[in-house]
């Protein structure tokens, strides 16, 4: 048991909790950010529709609504499932691992980056 863990609590003006900071052994602490949950009922998929480019890795995935979720399609690793996490995020099986959506000013998804265990932020953008 790790007696020099530190972790508070940060609220807002109506005192809602709306991150935790967790520090150990005096570091400087890890920041846990609140959020709503999401459900794919609660998402448009058809804005996340279409091919994404990655020039980086010279592939595409394709991204699709299957029986109500969010699938992406790789012509090497056929279909992965993405499950929603919170808005624009999405979890999937490797290669994608965590991704997050990218929109313009407008709020049109024009994007996505891919983080896994062997690679972060990998940016695939909508043709």
């Amino acid at each position: 048991v790790n007696t020099n863990m530190q972790v508070h609590f940060v609220k807002d003006k109506k005192g809602k909790t709306m991150e935790m900071l967790v520090s150990n052994n005096g570091k400087a602490p890890q920041k846990y950010e609140l959020y709503q949950e999401v459900s794919e009922a609660d998402l448009k998929l058809i804005d996340f529709k279409g091919e994404f480019y990655s020039a980086e890795l010279m592939t595409s995935y394709f991204l699709q609504e299957k029986e109500g979720k969010l699938q992406a399609y790789h012509n090497r690793h056929g279909n992965i499932d993405l499950e929603v996490i919170k808005t624009d995020v999405f979890n999937a099986d490797y290669p994608l691992g965590t991704v997050e959506i990218l929109r313009d000013k407008r709020g049109k998804v024009n994007g996505f980056k891919a983080s896994n265990g062997r690679a972060r932020n990998v940016i695939f953008e909508k043709r």
